[in-house]
């Protein structure tokens, strides 16, 4: 009898450090939050007599990627209270593999500008 309860207790000796070695602690993944216009494609947005043609983009400094899954779409200027303010860049979880994101950019028409959307191809 005494026997058989020191091999239990030297086997469980010699199991608990083995099984508490298994244990990993999860760090809370970072979650990045996108408003649903930025993903989907919006649709033409005519400014009929803007104060003038939109400024050339600002050159941005792109930050470190938060993940493989995400791609970097550039900054743009939107045309606010008739006035250009521009809209930082930022990273997006591509809907698929492979995916390429195609930038919106301002059109000039004779009516005044034209947004035309950005989209996932």
């Amino acid at each position: 009898m005494k026997k058989s309860f020191f091999t239990k207790a030297i086997l469980i000796g010699i199991c608990l450090p083995l099984i508490a070695g298994c244990i990993v602690e999860r760090r809370p993944r970072p979650v990045v939050v996108e408003p649903t216009s930025a993903v989907t494609p919006s649709a033409a947005v005519v400014v009929e007599q803007p104060p003038s043609e939109p400024p050339p983009a600002q050159v941005e400094i792109v930050p470190e990627s938060p993940g493989s899954a995400y791609i970097w779409v550039k900054g743009r200027y939107e045309l606010r209270a008739d006035n250009w303010i521009w809209v930082s860049g930022r990273w997006m979880i591509a809907p698929r593999p492979h995916a390429v994101w195609i930038a919106g950019h301002w059109e000039h028409h004779p009516h005044g500008f034209v947004w035309i959307g950005g989209h996932w191809r």
